[in-house]
């Protein structure tokens, strides 16, 4: 469900989901939206990512507990030894005190980035992960940003993929002439 299509779920998050931002701009919270301005008037009006008209996670980011408060977490089996992808889009929807997520996949992290001062501009973030011994990712977004004002964002589009790379073969051939 990493495009939110079936909502609030295959995910876990220490925030809280709110359908509406009931009471107003309460922090730590999440909602599941097509725009960001109809889950709270004080968010700019920023749709998803590849539509415009389908779902995406629009936080107000928390401010206790320094940063460690986990957005976004889901758990996926994988297979040792192994190279992944793990890529998102990140927008904000509030121009002041952009929020910082941090990538961590099994306690480590393995990238951070600053969303936009630009509202509505969504940004490609993309990391690569070594399972090793792994056959789990535990796959966690953090918002590291605990400022109330501002730290508001928006997250889509999320995508695990395996590299597969291309094919290695040798073939030996004899040509006479």
């Amino acid at each position: 469900n990493g495009d939110f299509s079936a909502g609030n779920t295959g995910f876990t998050s220490d925030y809280q989901f709110l359908t509406v931002t009931i009471p107003a701009g309460e922090q730590k919270t999440y909602g599941i939206v097509t725009n960001a301005n109809a889950w709270f008037p004080g968010f700019s009006a920023c749709t998803d990512h590849t539509s415009g008209a389908g779902n995406m996670m629009v936080a107000d980011g928390s401010t206790s507990n320094a940063g460690n408060d986990i957005v976004w977490n889901q758990t996926i089996p994988v297979t040792a030894d192994e190279n992944y992808t793990f890529s998102y889009y990140l927008e904000s929807v509030v121009a002041e005190n952009p929020a910082q997520i941090d990538v961590v996949i099994n306690g480590t992290v393995i990238g951070s980035a600053t969303a936009g001062a630009t509202v509505c501009n969504w940004v490609q973030y993309t990391y690569s992960w070594n399972s090793g011994t792994s056959t789990s990712a535990q796959i966690s977004l953090y918002n590291r940003t605990v400022t109330s004002a501002g730290n508001d964002f928006a997250i889509d589009d999320l995508s695990f993929t395996l590299n597969t790379g291309p094919c290695a073969t040798t073939q030996t051939i004899t040509v006479t002439i």
